[in-house]
């Protein structure tokens, strides 16, 4: 009811979502008579999986709406050397990106480092931004260290203000509505081409097909 005057102009859903690099279960239209073709995974239980967060806002003229999207991960050192593969040449104690969980402290340097800037780019000139996210225990115990960060700002920066979505109400936040939907679906699109030999379960394949299907994702505004 709070929101019955809201006019969605300045307002941007945050979540997370995970890509695997393969689908358990495929639904397949088949011709009577040809065999289902197969299909390898290494194991069913843990199939190779990268974690994302995006974050969206509502089209307008200029602006498509997609803030970003982004992989979550984190910088260790390199265990041994690598001889073979596509890390060749890499040695050990060599700083490697690998994928991280989504706690409370990686979402607040997500928000602040990543999320909240781009926020202040694309929406420059306005007043304030208002910035939803779930419920979930690593985003509701960091609020107030966002709402502190979303009060700094520049001169001709937007104030960010942060709200969070009413609970099990998918349809206030557009990312769970149909965006993250129709992101898998074109993911999977890019990866029937993509996905050959070892790069079927390549983590940092998934990434690129991820981030090029964001990039090529054509968002609209409805009146």
């Amino acid at each position: 009811r709070k929101h019955l005057k809201e006019t969605w102009k300045n307002w941007v859903d945050v979540d997370e979502k995970w890509f695997y690099t393969m689908a358990l279960r495929l639904l397949l239209k088949m011709p009577p008579g040809v065999p289902i073709p197969p299909r390898y995974i290494r194991h069913k239980s843990h199939v190779p999986k990268t974690m994302f967060l995006a974050a969206l806002g509502r089209p307008r003229p200029g602006f498509d709406g997609k803030v970003g999207i982004w992989r979550v991960t984190k910088i260790k050192e390199a265990k041994v050397n690598k001889h073979v593969g596509p890390n060749a040449g890499r040695k050990k104690g060599d700083d490697i990106i690998v994928d991280a969980p989504m706690d409370a402290a990686k979402y607040v340097e997500m928000m602040t480092t990543k999320v909240f800037p781009e926020i202040r780019k694309k929406y420059a000139g306005q007043e304030k931004v208002t910035v939803q996210h779930d419920g979930a225990p690593g985003h509701s115990s960091t609020e107030k260290l966002l709402v502190a960060a979303g009060l700094k700002r520049k001169r001709g920066q937007p104030l960010i203000e942060l709200v969070r979505q009413p609970a099990q109400s998918p349809d206030f936040n557009i990312c769970d509505l149909a965006f993250f939907r129709a992101l898998g679906v074109a993911v999977r699109k890019r990866r029937r081409s993509t996905m050959r030999g070892a790069k079927r379960f390549d983590i940092d394949q998934l990434a690129e097909d991820v981030y090029q299907a964001f990039l090529d994702y054509f968002m609209t505004s409805s009146s």
